[in-house]
């Protein structure tokens, strides 16, 4: 809406002004949607934030987001409950993403009927942005046990895991690691004030935190364009991307 051309937008500002009757006729709704932030200082923003009724839907972090969860799983069943460490792999799992976290939620309450949902019910049944193996080849690599990166690279092929999967959560995990590392490089060491200030989540803080203490700011950067030109190469034909995962893996 407010990200249309200027054109677009005074002919659209225009055409509101004109409608004088609008803000009053129940039998008439006209709906703005934006998935992002709008552009607050131009005249249509103002116009609609003066004379239209207005909700922003700020996506839920930390204990809003456990709030939330702990709300649901109590009125899908009074007889279940979350251990604090349980809720928080969930939450590490899923992200703030309700319609996944409702899933899960929904999936964890069916299975166990009564009792407390524990550590070892997630691991059983929450499929994770980032699944165990794929964050312990992050640590090799940090870690510089590239001979442990290709095994868990070359098991993850064996059992049928698609290698543009594989290249995604590469650069999804090496992605958070920066973020993370953001904080920590400039000299903040607490993971609930680096969790806090980053918006990820304190689990998945305090986890990436012993991978980042052995990489430096560049070298992760570094990671992050390596694998951004194998993913552009591999989908253009001009490699193999096993082959070329392989060799960035030997290469770092």
């Amino acid at each position: 809406m407010t990200k249309g051309t200027t054109d677009q937008q005074k002919e659209l500002l225009l055409f509101l002004k004109s409608q004088k009757e609008l803000k009053d006729n129940i039998d008439s709704i006209v709906i703005f949607f934006e998935t992002g932030s709008p552009k607050k200082n131009g005249a249509l923003y103002k116009f609609l934030f003066t004379n239209a009724k207005k909700q922003e839907f700020v996506p839920l972090e930390g204990m809003n987001l456990s709030n939330w969860a702990l709300d649901l799983a109590k009125k899908l069943s009074t007889r279940t409950s979350f251990s604090r460490t349980a809720l928080n792999m969930l939450l590490a799992a899923t992200g703030n993403d309700l319609h996944v976290l409702n899933n899960e939620i929904t999936k964890l309450v069916s299975y166990k009927t009564s009792g407390e949902i524990n550590n070892d019910d997630i691991e059983i049944l929450v499929k994770s942005k980032v699944d165990s193996t794929m964050f312990e080849t992050i640590e090799a690599l940090s870690s510089g046990n590239k001979a442990r990166a290709l095994q868990l690279l070359h098991e993850q092929i064996a059992k049928g895991e698609d290698v543009f999967y594989i290249l995604s959560m590469y650069t999804y995990q090496i992605r958070t690691l920066l973020k993370i590392g953001d904080f920590y490089w400039q000299g903040m060491t607490s993971a609930p004030q680096i969790a806090q200030a980053s918006g990820i989540h304190p689990y998945v803080v305090q986890k990436s935190l012993s991978q980042i203490r052995n990489l430096t700011q560049e070298k992760t950067k570094q990671m992050l364009r390596d694998l951004a030109e194998i993913d552009m190469n591999a989908k253009t034909g001009k490699v193999d991307p096993l082959l070329a995962l392989d060799s960035f893996i030997v290469s770092i």
